[in-house]
């Protein structure tokens, strides 16, 4: 699971939030072939 959160923050408070959750994909399940998150 891939989740990820960010933050706005103006005058040192937080304005906005925005938050994701997804599966990941693996990449032979793409249409292009590529990963969702190059390995190195």
């Amino acid at each position: 699971m891939i989740v990820v959160d960010i933050f706005k923050v103006v005058n040192g408070r937080f304005v906005e939030h925005w938050d994701v959750m997804q599966e990941e994909i693996v990449a032979e399940k793409t249409l292009s072939g590529n990963s969702m998150f190059p390995i190195k």
